[in-house]
């Protein structure tokens, strides 16, 4: 009988360690984004070129279609560095998707102000990351503190 709990428990530590975890396997990454618009006819929305620090450093390129101040879809793309990469450093990988929505605001000269609830989806990944085939994320912009002609803010990702 002293035998039953024995053989019970071992079962049971077996059985708990083969569970999936509970959060589904889906990481959070965090960072920061500084970058510039760059030069787009009004016909190809907003194109920006995109500087990313902290859990996924590299450089991003970011499409954006849209009506008005909507955002109507648009795809992405981050190039992940080593940390603190110097010029000669290998990319890690890229991670790439589409655009779903958000909003943008502009100056009277047309120049882009800020991007809002930028709501990304992760397609794909490359290198360290192409077991990556899903995940979301958001993008928020606004202009830097030091120099407001240059877009600053933060960058979210979950895959």
């Amino acid at each position: 009988m002293r035998c039953i709990p024995l053989i019970l428990a071992s079962a049971l530590t077996t059985w708990l360690f083969a569970l999936p975890p509970v959060s589904g396997g889906v990481s959070v990454y965090r960072g920061s984004l500084v970058g510039i618009q760059t030069a787009a006819n009004e016909r190809e929305g907003v194109k920006l070129s995109l500087n990313a620090e902290g859990d996924l450093p590299g450089m991003s390129s970011v499409s954006l279609l849209r009506d008005g101040n909507k955002v109507t879809g648009g795809e992405w793309t981050l190039t992940v560095l080593p940390p603190d990469a110097d010029p000669t450093a290998s990319e890690r990988g890229k991670l790439k998707g589409t655009v779903a929505g958000g909003a943008v605001g502009f100056n009277d000269d047309g120049a882009l102000t800020r991007v809002e609830g930028l709501q990304l989806t992760v397609q794909s990944g490359t290198g360290h990351y192409a077991s990556v085939k899903r995940g979301s994320g958001t993008i928020d912009l606004a202009p830097h503190a030091e120099n407001p002609s240059q877009l600053a803010g933060t960058l979210t990702l979950n895959f």
